[in-house]
């Protein structure tokens, strides 16, 4: 429920901004942008009305009408919110409680830090984005379910990310359309918290991402949804911390659905 409150609260105000927008202002096909998102729904809010608030400062707008987006400068950040989801967890064989969201979180909430590069056609039903970016993830979860005893897991990586966007309706006039995102990502991790601590308790691999994006380029304003979804396993089953005497990730598995992210994004 809290997560539905929260993608319903982004979308509605989302949905504001674009039904005062003004029209007749011709899209960039490239643009360039810092990206930051946490999966903390308390930090994610106001420091999203604080980065519209800048957008209106900025553009020397009128709250009362939407930012001009094609003068926005490139060093202005998109902000977005993030979570992971995650279904069970099964560590050294043992199956742990269902892991819990972060989502009000203070003390390890979830980020991602980076710089994306977008170019969507006026001419061709097609775009792409490349990202490279610092992504912090982390869930907990918990042996017993009468005890409120949870352990963190999380993981610092440098994620590379590309994808094609599919482009449906008026975009050669620059009024409504869709996009559907298709691409794939690199996960490296460089450290690791959870049981053991170090890089080598987890895995490195791909993940697939979809997504799905109403926007009006004629507004420069855009609203959607990112699902990575990892083709590989959250632990090293070969980790050993003794020198091969134990392995206490072997026979682990975590039902990792995907991290999903939120976000309302000026200037594409």
């Amino acid at each position: 429920m809290k997560i539905r409150c929260g993608l319903l609260a982004l979308l509605l105000l989302g949905s504001s901004v674009m039904a005062n927008a003004g029209s007749g202002i011709k899209r960039s096909e490239w643009d360039f942008r810092p990206e930051i998102s946490t999966g903390n729904f308390v930090y994610f809010f106001p420091a999203f009305c604080a980065n519209l608030f800048l957008a209106y400062k900025l553009t020397k707008t009128d709250l009362g009408d939407n930012p001009d987006a094609s003068s926005l400068p490139w060093w202005y950040p998109q902000v977005g919110w993030r979570t992971t989801f995650v279904s069970d967890a099964m560590i050294g064989g043992e199956n742990w409680q269902k892991a819990k969201v972060n989502i009000f979180d203070w003390t390890d909430p979830g980020c991602s830090i980076g710089f994306c590069v977008n170019f969507t056609s006026k001419q061709v039903p097609f775009g792409f984005r490349f990202k490279v970016a610092y992504d912090h993830q982390n869930f907990k979860a918990k042996k017993d379910k009468k005890v409120n005893d949870w352990t963190s897991f999380s993981k610092d990586m440098i994620v590379p990310e590309a994808a094609l966007k599919i482009l449906f309706g008026k975009y050669r006039t620059s009024e409504g359309m869709f996009v559907l995102s298709l691409g794939a990502r690199y996960d490296y991790a460089f450290n690791a918290k959870g049981l053991y601590d170090g890089k080598d308790a987890v895995n490195n691999g791909f993940s697939g991402i979809i997504g799905f994006e109403v926007a009006r380029p004629s507004e420069h304003v855009q609203i959607g949804l990112n699902y990575a979804i990892p083709f590989y396993k959250y632990f090293n089953e070969d980790f050993t911390p003794d020198g091969g005497m134990t392995y206490p990730y072997h026979d682990s598995k975590v039902s990792m659905l995907s991290n999903g992210e939120v976000y309302m994004r000026f200037g594409f």
